[in-house]
């Protein structure tokens, strides 16, 4: 099952709506540095999601069909999008992507006091439950600032969103209870498609 899906379940067109925004979000922060610096997640995913996005908040309803296009189409195949948006962003290569994203996620969250939550999320152990407040404080205000631009978020609903699904992403990808190199990450992206 691919990761994000996994992570995100099913629901009906309203919370599936809800979903590829959060979804969105929790791309941006495993992968702030590659994407940011690519200019963005609508410019990796070569949609206008950003556009899309803002729409969706005057206007809820969006028919099926656009649903699976663009960046929303990505996040259905292949790790749920991630590999597929991280190859796209690190030159071919998401092994590196997901390393270089994950180190950074920890560094943040340890910098800014929050390295036992996160840890947890890494480790073999039970995810230690974050709160919104201790999600802002962990990915610092640069990123929440960025990721609220990006997918049109309120800051509240993208802060609750990622500290409830952000562990879960980070657990599923740290599968050895440690930040893979880019090689272990290769490995287990391949071994995921062939799937």
């Amino acid at each position: 099952m691919a990761l994000l899906q996994e992570i995100f379940g099913g629901g009906n067109q309203q919370q599936g709506e809800d979903r590829s925004t959060m979804q969105k979000a929790v791309l941006g922060a495993l992968a702030f540095n590659t994407v940011k610096n690519q200019g963005g997640l609508d410019n990796i995913s070569g949609s206008d999601a950003g556009t899309a996005a803002q729409q969706n908040a005057a206007a809820p309803q969006v028919d099926s069909s656009a649903q699976q296009s663009g960046f929303s189409g990505w996040l259905s195949h292949e790790l749920g999008g991630l590999t597929g948006l991280l190859s796209l962003a690190s030159g071919g290569a998401a092994g590196p992507a997901i390393s270089d994203g994950l180190q950074n996620l920890l560094n943040r969250f340890r910098q800014n006091g929050l390295g036992e939550k996160i840890e947890s999320w890494i480790s073999n152990s039970s995810n230690k439950s974050v709160s919104p407040g201790e999600m802002e404080q962990g990915l610092g205000s640069d990123m929440v600032s960025w990721l609220t631009r990006e997918t049109g978020m309120a800051k509240s609903e993208l802060l609750a969103g990622l500290s409830k699904y952000l562990p879960e992403a980070v657990d599923k990808l740290t599968p050895n209870g440690k930040v893979p190199t880019a090689q272990e990450a290769q490995q287990h992206v391949n071994q995921q498609q062939m799937h």
